[in-house]
């Protein structure tokens, strides 16, 4: 386990793999090095190797934050979000006092189409570190998502940006983020493809109108 930390500090990460490895022909249930054997192949992209790895620690160390957190990035990477999803939320239920942990349960949550969901962990995580920049980036896109989708919603049809001006100003101004800047937010989701595509598949979960 020495020399693969010295390998992944010095980013040598295969390297680090090829240590780890070692370690754990010899310990084969060492939580730390299967933690650190995780990190290590969902950094070199072998995240499907990286998932039966930290599967192995979560079972040997099923309550370790480290672990949980771990496999739920795994997950995440390999597009698994429903157990990312349910990975965090098990951490968070351990210790909801970390904000990577309601960060990264955001950011699954906002794949499977869970806003309102998404935003309510982003804002836990920036209540924790207020200086999580990217938090706030995904802050304002998720906001600005549920506020396309309610005028989806209510209307019947997509919004033009013209339709969501005054909702737009409006929530803008009460989450005191400067004022105008949702149109260039706006614009760039609206080349987004993949959040164009989660909010076409929220659209089926809109109360049916009449």
């Amino acid at each position: 386990t020495e020399m693969g930390t010295i390998y992944e500090a010095l980013d040598f990460p295969a390297r680090a793999a090829k240590a780890y490895k070692k370690a754990l022909a010899l310990q084969p249930e060492h939580v730390d090095t299967l933690v650190r054997m995780g990190r290590v192949l969902i950094q070199t992209g072998q995240v499907i190797d990286a998932i039966p790895i930290l599967t192995r620690a979560a079972r040997v160390a099923p309550d370790s934050i480290a672990v949980l957190n771990n496999l739920g990035v795994a997950f995440s990477a390999a597009g698994m979000y429903d157990d990312a999803v349910t990975t965090f939320q098990k951490a968070i239920k351990i210790s909801g006092s970390e904000p990577a942990l309601h960060s990264n349960a955001a950011e699954s949550l906002y794949r499977v189409g869970r806003l309102e969901e998404s935003e309510k962990h982003l804002r836990k995580s920036l209540s924790l570190t207020p200086t999580r920049l990217l938090d706030h980036a995904a802050l304002r896109k998720v906001v600005l998502m549920r506020v396309v989708l309610a005028e989806r919603c209510r209307a019947g049809k997509t919004p033009t940006p013209k339709d969501l001006e005054a909702a737009l100003i409006s929530r803008w101004n009460k989450e005191g983020w400067p004022p105008g800047s949702h149109r260039g937010e706006l614009a760039d989701l609206l080349e987004d493809r993949e959040a164009m595509h989660l909010l076409d598949k929220a659209i089926s979960a809109c109360p049916a109108q009449g």
